[in-house]
C-alpha cells in the first residue's frame, strides 16, 4: 500500500513503514536511499521498484559512515513520477 500524507510518501509492506520524503520531483534524475543489509528491508526496496546499485563485479556498492556500511538503492524519477501517478499521489 502507498500512501501520501503531507510531502511524505508512505509506503506499507505487512507491518513495515518506510516514509521516503519527497522534495521535489523535477531536478533529480534518480531518487537513491541508503539501508541496513537486512534481507527484509532489501525484499520490501525491490518489491517497490528500487534496484541495488552493484559494481562491476555485481557485488553491492556501499555507503560508508563512521559506524557502518549501507547498501545502496536506485530507481528512476520517471519510475517513481509513474507510480506516485498510478496512485494519484501526485
Amino acid at each position: 500500500m502507498i500512501t501520501k500524507t503531507g510531502r511524505s510518501l508512505i509506503i506499507k509492506s505487512g507491518t513495515s513503514y518506510i516514509d521516503i520524503i519527497i522534495n521535489q520531483l523535477v531536478p533529480s534524475r534518480i531518487v537513491y536511499l541508503h539501508c541496513k543489509d537486512i534481507p527484509k528491508l532489501r525484499t520490501l526496496y525491490e518489491s517497490k521498484g528500487f534496484h541495488l546499485l552493484t559494481d562491476i563485479n555485481d557485488d553491492p556498492v556501499m555507503h560508508k559512515t563512521d559506524q557502518e556500511d549501507l547498501l545502496i538503492y536506485l530507481m528512476s524519477m520517471k519510475e517513481l513520477k509513474r507510480i506516485l501517478e498510478e496512485n494519484n499521489l501526485i
